[in-house]
C-alpha cells in the first residue's frame, strides 16, 4: 500500500490532468481539487465565460475524477450488538485513515459497508483485509458473488430447526418469555410467593438479557458502549436494589 507522500503525489497528478484539460478555456481563473470529499471548485470571470459554459467544462473533466475514485460495497456480518452504530462509526473512522480511502459508510443494522477509494493507491482486497483485521465479519456484496452458487449440503432436521430459530425468531421467543415471566413474577411478588417470584424473575432476566449481554460484550471488544450494555447494567442495578420488575 502507498504511503501518504504517494497519496499527495497522486492527488497532484490528478489536479494537473484537470488543469491541462481546461487550460484552453478562456475566463477560467483557477481550479481547486478537494479529493477527500470529491469536490471540484472552478473560479471564473463571468465577464469572459458564462456559468453554463463552466458547467459544461466541469462535466468534461468529471470522468478524470471517476477514473481515480471507485466505490466497493461489502456485506457486514453481525457484530457489536443489535444497535451498535457506534461500532460502525469506529469502523468508518478507521477505514477513513487508510491512504487512498476517501470515504467509508457502514451500518451493522443494514449489514452493509460502502467505501470510496483511489484504485491507484489501494485495492478492494486490501480494504477487505483491513476490515477483517479489525475483527469484523465481511463478505462480497451480492452483485460480486459468483453466478453459479456452490451446491448446498442438505441440512439435518436439527440444523433446520436451529437455523429457523436463528433467523430472528429466537430473539422474539425470548422476548415473549421475558414478558410473561416478568408479569407472572410481579403477581407472585404481590401474593408474597417469594420463591416463585424469584424463580420467575431469574428466568425473565436470563431470557431478556442473553442477546443484550452478547451485544454488550462485543461492543466492549470494540472499545465502545452501546444501548445493549447500558440496558443490562440498568437491569442488574434494579435487581440489586430489590426492584427486579423495574429492570
Amino acid at each position: 500500500m502507498s504511503d501518504p507522500q504517494q497519496l499527495n503525489e497522486q492527488e497532484e497528478n490528478c489536479a494537473d490532468l484537470i488543469s491541462e484539460a481546461i487550460t484552453d478555456q478562456e475566463g477560467i481563473v483557477q481550479v481547486s481539487l478537494h479529493p477527500q470529499d470529491g469536490h471540484l471548485e472552478i473560479d471564473y470571470d463571468p465577464q469572459k465565460v458564462s456559468q453554463p459554459a463552466v458547467e459544461k467544462v466541469a462535466q468534461q473533466v468529471s470522468p478524470i475524477l471517476q477514473q481515480r475514485w471507485n466505490t466497493c460495497t461489502m456485506r457486514l456480518g453481525r457484530h457489536g450488538g443489535r444497535a451498535c452504530e457506534s461500532c460502525a462509526l469506529r469502523l468508518e473512522n478507521k477505514l477513513g485513515e487508510l491512504p487512498g480511502v476517501r470515504r467509508a459508510t457502514a451500518s451493522f443494522v443494514g449489514g452493509a459497508l460502502s467505501v470510496s477509494y483511489n484504485n491507484q493507491i489501494i485495492s478492494p482486497d486490501e480494504i477487505t483485509l483491513h476490515v477483517k483485521q479489525m475483527g469484523v465479519p465481511v463478505a462480497p456484496s451480492a452483485a460480486e458473488l459468483p453466478a453459479e452458487p456452490e451446491p448446498e449440503v442438505p441440512a439435518t432436521g436439527l440444523q433446520t430447526a436451529w437455523n429457523w430459530l436463528l433467523d430472528g425468531r429466537l430473539e422474539a421467543i425470548f422476548t415473549v418469555i421475558t414478558l410473561i415471566t416478568m408479569i407472572a413474577g410481579l403477581i407472585a411478588e404481590r401474593q408474597e410467593a417469594t420463591v416463585a417470584a424469584t424463580v420467575l424473575f431469574v428466568i425473565a432476566y436470563i431470557a431478556g438479557g442473553t442477546f443484550g449481554l452478547q451485544g454488550g460484550i462485543e461492543s466492549l471488544r470494540n472499545r465502545t458502549i452501546d444501548v445493549d450494555l447500558l440496558m443490562v447494567l440498568a437491569a442488574i442495578g434494579a435487581a440489586l436494589v430489590g426492584q427486579p420488575f423495574e429492570g
